[in-house]
Order: C-alpha cells, then structure tokens, then sequence
C-alpha cells in the first residue's frame, strides 16, 4: 500500500522534501504506522516529535485524521507540525461529504492564558422556511468565497481585539437538520465574544459571495439577500 505524504515547515526541512510516497506495512494500514515508516527512514523526526507529539494530521480535504484512522492505498495526508500558538485565523469552504468536529476546530485556533470566552454559532438547514417544506438547500459560491471570509475574520478579529476567529461555510447540497455555517470567536471576555459572533454572521450573510437554492413543497427558489426568486 502506498500513501503521499505531504509535510509542512520545519517537517518539510527536516525531512528534505514537502511531498513524499510511503510504502506502509501490510494491506491495512493506518495514520500511526504510515508516519511510524516516516519516522523509521528520517530518525531526526523521533526526536523533533516523539510519539508523533502536537503533530495536526489532515486529509486532502482537511478533515482532521486520528492516529489510528485507517489510510487507503493512494491516500493523500498532510502532516503539519505544532503552530506558533494556534491559527489567529482558521476559514474553510467545505464540500458536501466533509464534517467538522468542534473539538478539533479548537484546537486549530489560538488561545492564550488570558482567553475566558468562546462562542459558537451553528447555522442549520431550516425544515420549513416561509410555509414550504424544505427538501434541499444548494449553496452556490464564487472562487472569491475564501479571500472573502479570510477579510471579514481579519476585520472581525482586529476590531474586537479577539485571540481566533474561525468560519467554516459548506457548499453544495445540503439537507434539513445538517450544517451549513459554523463560526467561532475567542477572547479574554465574553461581552465582545458577543458583539463579534453577531457581526461575523451578519457580514458572512451580506456580504460573502454565496447564494442559495431552495427546493420546497411549494416551488424551488433562489434566495438573494432578502427577497426570493422562483424559477418553477
């Protein structure tokens, strides 16, 4: 079985290369032993990082892997070392099929002695929305989408004087009851925790190239700003 590995900063100048095949042990495989074949041809890796400690290992579509998750022949990993303090700013634009665990998006995010508040908001697909059943919500977005959410977090993080902000937006389908937005601000305090989860949202929704198309009982519609736009 064969894995790519892709390696970040100083794993990259330690090993010599920023992408490399491994060949792992066996027809099943997983996360540890692919990187304990890494770490067995590089030994400096053992002890930069023994036991794979603070290593943040993610597949190609940058969901978070854990150390005994089985790899498939193919599979792309990437392998990042412990960040400066965590990501002041973490922005994803997430495929249908990908999922989120809250945990592991914190501990993307930076926090410091002093943070005493985190705040979550969750958006969801609505079941009902303006007397129809929902069957379907499709989130079309612009190649732009990221550069965008990248500003608002900045902008956000900056005015508030938060620690991390962190979006997440889905494109694609999605169903009644699934994610489709998750953001998260952390500070010293929970009073601007507030006022900034409030106007991250309130940007994201009037402001990130992002539109969206409703399928319900009573007709499919196009959802711009305010207004709807039927179209059968």
């Amino acid at each position: 079985m064969r894995v790519r590995v892709r390696l970040y900063a100083v794993l990259a100048e330690l090993v010599g290369v920023r992408e490399l095949d491994l060949d792992c042990p066996g027809s099943n495989c997983n996360v540890r032993e692919a990187l304990g074949r890494l770490w067995e041809i590089k030994p400096r890796l053992s002890s930069v990082f023994p036991g794979f400690e603070g290593l943040v290992v993610l597949d190609s579509n940058g969901k978070r892997l854990k150390l005994d998750d089985k790899v498939e022949n193919g599979m792309v990993i990437e392998v990042l070392p412990p960040s400066a303090g965590g990501e002041r700013i973490y922005v994803r634009v997430a495929g249908s099929g990908e999922s989120f665990s809250l945990d592991d998006l914190l501990n993307l995010l930076d926090s410091g002695d002093e943070t005493g508040a985190t705040v979550f908001f969750i958006g969801t697909v609505r079941k009902v929305n303006r007397g129809g059943v929902v069957s379907e919500l499709r989130y079309e977005a612009h190649e732009s989408l990221r550069e965008k959410l990248e500003e608002i977090a900045g902008d956000v993080l900056a005015k508030y004087s938060l620690d991390s902000v962190g979006l997440i937006h889905y494109v694609g389908v999605r169903k009644p009851g699934e994610v489709t937005f998750i953001a998260v601000v952390r500070g010293r305090n929970r009073r601007p925790c507030f006022e900034a989860i409030r106007e991250l949202v309130e940007r994201v929704k009037h402001e990130a190239p992002i539109w969206k198309r409703e399928v319900r009982s009573d007709g499919v519609y196009w959802l711009t700003g305010d207004k709807q736009v039927r179209v059968s």
